[in-house]
This record gives structure tokens, C-alpha cells and sequence, in this order.
């Protein structure tokens, strides 16, 4: 039975419920509460421990497939291969991508597919929540000594058997009494599934390399996508996504840990997934929609720094 969870898990703080009697496809209902002094949302009732590997029975993360259309892959391969040369450092320069990096748009595209992580041949990343091991499998192609973990066990085996990668089952814990330190930690869409996310971003802390950096994805409850969408915006995901965070509280929840913020902001690169996967569908009209609720959020973030559906956090561990 899940624990009822009226007060915020950072601060204590009693919080206000944004959005009730949420449905999941998992028996029960659920709110979202948001507080007033930190600015985190959580989900309330709260899964026990024991509770949480069932929500995941038929995840995406037990195929090789990532969740996105094929022929979304298909435009940022294509974009990441013109772009990184000129900002992160993978590949050989060309025109045609010196042109392409000038749109922020794009660039941030390109990035994603990388993680914001600039090359480092021969450095070592670990990423927690590997999945399937397709991010790790194109880093270990880009010249890393890679690492992951994955708590979904049929995930984990399919990593190491499809892509013959170092993938762990189980979380950080895993490593925790290991000699082994990382130069760069991803996670991406992982802090919002946790239960501790404070506890967990210690814990990475630890892992780090003297100098090294944590990358954080994850959805942004502030963002322009969540207040058109409301009930049926994508990144609720209940009873999944435990928490959300807007760009103050994660600040608030990485300094907690130990971490001082390098970049913190709100990508665009997501908004026409995530109208389509609230809306529905990838029909034509939907991608239509999409593809001007995309537009529209770009040019909004010009000048509303929140508007984007993800939060980019890269910190390193505070002095």
C-alpha cells in the first residue's frame, strides 16, 4: 500500500496540491503536490521500495527501442554528425554543419544525443538509468570507457548481450565500495523516477572524479508544455515520476547535495515529442500541431527562460 506524502520529501514544507485523482494504467490514483518553498512537485500517495519494479513490468526500457520515432533518430543522427565537430568535438568539420550549428534549435538537437558531454577520448563516463544502452553504445563508439546501471534487470541483460556493454543491475549503489571514480555522470530522465533524489545525486557526488561533472535531464514542471497540456501533459507520468522539478528546485536539490551549478536551463529540443506523446499520437495532424506548438515555444524561450520541457542541470562537486 503506498505511504501518503502531504509534505514535501526536500524540505518538509506542506504542500499544495496541483493536480488530483490522476489515472494510470497501474490500479489507483494519484496527486501532484507542489511546494511553496522549494518549488518541487511529488507525487502523493508515494510508492513503498518494495512497490516501484512493478510500475516498470512493461517499460520501454526491455527492448532496444528508445520510445521515439524512428524517423526522429533518423534527423538527429543526421544533425549530430554535421554539429558536434563545432560544439562539443566529435568528428571532422564540414559547411554544411558550421551552418546548421548557428540554430540553437538544432545544436541542442546534435548535443542531446551526446548528452552535453564534449569529447574526452579515453575518459571514463557512467551513466545511471543505461536502459537499453544505446546512449552508452554510441559513447563507447566516440571513444569513452563506459560504464552504466540499470535497476530493470531484463534491461541491464539486454544491454550487455545486444551491445556487450559494462551495465550493472541494480543502481549506484553498485559501485559504491568500488576504487572506481568517473570524469562524467549521466542521467537522463532518471532523477524524477527516484525516491531520494537528493540522496541520489550524493551518491553520484561520490563517484566523481576530482573535476568532474554531473549531467542531469529531466522534465520541467514550469514549462509551457505542462501549463497548456495540465492534466494530460507527458511528463506527469504517474505513478512513475515520483518527482518534478522546476529550475529552482532542482538548484535548490543539487546544491543540497554538494554540487554547484555550472549550467542550469531549459531546452526546447523535446516540445513537439512531448505535445504528440500527451496528445495522443504522431498522426500527420498531430505532427502538425507539434511541429507549431514547437515553434512556438522556441520563440518563447527567448525571452521566458522556462518555457522549454526539460531541465538541463551540469553541476560539479562544490568546494
Amino acid at each position: 500500500m503506498p505511504r501518503q506524502a502531504p509534505d514535501c520529501p526536500c524540505c518538509a514544507t506542506p504542500g499544495e496540491a496541483v493536480y488530483e485523482d490522476l489515472t494510470a494504467a497501474v490500479a489507483g490514483r494519484w496527486t501532484f503536490r507542489r511546494c511553496r518553498a522549494c518549488a518541487l512537485w511529488w507525487t502523493d500517495p508515494q510508492p513503498l521500495p518494495e512497490e516501484i519494479p512493478s510500475y516498470y513490468a512493461d517499460y520501454y526500457t526491455h527492448s532496444s527501442e528508445s520510445g521515439t520515432p524512428s524517423r526522429f533518430l533518423r534527423i538527429q543522427e543526421a544533425l549530430a554528425a554535421r554539429i558536434l565537430p563545432f560544439t562539443l568535438g566529435y568528428g571532422r568539420r564540414g559547411v554544411a554543419g558550421a551552418i546548421l550549428a548557428a540554430f540553437p534549435l538544432l545544436r541542442d538537437l546534435a548535443n542531446s544525443s551526446v548528452l552535453w558531454v564534449p569529447s574526452h577520448p579515453g575518459a571514463r563516463l557512467l551513466d545511471v538509468g543505461a536502459g537499453s544502452g544505446a546512449f552508452l553504445r554510441r559513447m563507447k563508439d566516440l571513444g569513452w570507457a563506459v560504464t552504466g546501471v540499470e535497476p530493470d534487470p531484463a534491461a541491464a541483460e539486454g544491454a550487455r548481450s545486444r551491445h556487450g556493454l559494462n551495465v550493472l543491475s541494480g543502481g549506484v549503489e553498485q559501485l559504491l565500495s568500488s576504487p572506481e571514480r568517473f570524469d562524467v555522470i549521466t542521467m537522463s530522465h532518471v532523477l524524477e523516477h527516484v525516491p531520494d533524489p537528493a540522496g541520489l545525486l550524493r551518491s553520484v557526488r561520490s563517484l566523481l572524479q576530482p573535476g568532474g561533472s554531473v549531467v542531469v535531464l529531466t522534465p520541467n514542471a514550469g514549462s509551457l508544455g505542462r501549463r497548456m497540456l495540465g492534466r494530460r501533459w507527458r511528463g506527469l507520468e504517474v505513478p512513475r515520476h515520483l518527482s518534478l522539478f522546476t529550475r529552482r528546485s532542482l538548484a535548490d536539490v543539487a546544491g543540497r547535495a554538494g554540487f554547484a551549478v555550472r549550467t542550469l536551463r531549459c531546452p526546447t529540443r523535446s516540445a513537439l515529442w512531448m505535445w504528440c506523446a500527451s496528445r495522443g499520437g504522431f498522426s500527420a495532424g498531430g505532427l502538425l500541431s507539434g511541429a507549431l506548438f514547437q515553434g512556438a515555444e522556441e520563440l518563447l524561450s527567448w525571452v521566458w527562460r522556462e518555457a522549454g520541457e526539460e531541465l538541463l542541470l551540469i553541476a560539479t562537486p562544490a568546494i
